[in-house]
Parts: structure tokens; C-alpha cells; sequence
């Protein structure tokens, strides 16, 4: 089964437990859709290593972000070096930023850009690998809002558990610069 025929499988027992709203596609089919290489411009951007906002200088690094690749993609490490550390790739495919997070659950949710605001990109749900069942517990959606300062971004994970929204995670991001460590 290719991956494209595996969405098509997951959005459509999504959409019979009652889960998917609408696909990337139907959500981005306006005038135009979401400008990949912005997007993959803004997450280079954060290339470092991020706290939590309001962390003290003793607290661990909540991601760290890498450009790969020959520069055509970026590394996300969540938790890095904690036994719930994940990793997200975020690359182009076919013109739209997509991601892919390989999560402390089992499973690898890719999700794509959406057209939105220049200050932020949404991600929605495209497909899946690893679920036990489309009811089972992953992230559905991931949100990345940027500030004027560009040493702090919003990222906000939703979880998702028998077909609809379970629960929302918003980590407010600070990056420290060496000068700061």
C-alpha cells in the first residue's frame, strides 16, 4: 500500500468515527495555497537550541532545531535526551511544507501546511503510520506561531484520541543564545 492510499484509508475511517474535518487539500484549495519555501525559510530560523519561556537557567532545552540536509530540511528534537524525546523532520513535498514527527506514542503522523497567516503555519493531519487502529491515540495537528522577536515562538501540538481533539499542548518557546547560556 502506497502512502497516498494509506491517507486515503485513514481519512476516510477518520471521517466514520467522526473525526476529520477536512483534508489539506480542501482546507488549502483557495486562491492560493501555503508558500513552502517561506515556511521552510521560517523554521530555518529557528535553528537552536529553545527553553520554555519561563525556564530557569537549570532547566533541560525543550527542543532543539538543526537545518539538514544540504539545507532542505530541519531537524525538531523534542525533549532532547529524556525518554519521551521525539524527532520532526520538516521538509518540502510537492511545493507545501509538510512534517513528519516520529512520536513517543509508536506512530509517524505527517501533516502539511495549510494557507494561514504570515506570522504562524498550521499543519493538518495527510497521514499515518504505526496506529493500532484510526482511533488510537497521535498528533493530529501542530501549530508553529511566530513573534516579532525571533528568539521566541509559540508551538502548540494537538493530540487526538478516538477520532476528535483529546488534548492541546502549547509551549511557549525562548531560544537562548550562547551569550545567554
Amino acid at each position: 500500500m502506497t502512502l497516498r492510499q494509506f491517507a486515503s484509508f485513514v481519512a476516510l475511517a477518520s471521517i466514520t468515527t467522526g473525526g476529520c474535518r477536512s483534508s489539506p487539500d480542501a482546507a488549502s484549495s483557495g486562491s492560493s495555497g501555503p508558500d513552502g519555501a517561506r515556511q521552510l525559510d521560517q523554521v530555518k530560523s529557528m535553528a537552536g537550541t529553545w527553553y520554555l519561556a519561563d525556564a530557569s537557567e537549570e532547566d533541560a532545552p525543550t527542543a532543539i532545531y538543526r537545518v539538514v540536509a544540504n539545507e532542505t530540511a530541519v531537524e525538531e528534537r523534542l525533549f532532547p535526551g529524556q525518554a519521551k524525546e521525539m524527532i520532526t523532520m520538516y521538509f518540502i513535498d510537492d511545493g507545501r511544507l509538510t512534517l513528519t514527527h516520529f512520536c513517543a506514542l509508536g506512530n509517524q503522523p505527517t501533516m502539511a501546511a495549510v494557507a494561514g497567516d504570515d506570522d504562524e503555519i498550521n499543519f493538518e493531519f495527510v497521514a499515518i503510520t504505526d496506529l493500532d487502529s484510526p482511533a488510537s491515540q497521535h498528533m493530529h495537528e501542530h501549530t508553529l506561531e511566530f513573534h516579532e522577536d525571533p528568539d521566541r515562538v509559540d508551538s502548540t501540538w494537538i493530540l487526538w484520541n478516538d477520532g476528535m481533539e483529546a488534548e492541546r499542548r502549547r509551549f511557549p518557546l525562548r531560544r537562548r543564545t550562547s551569550t545567554d547560556d
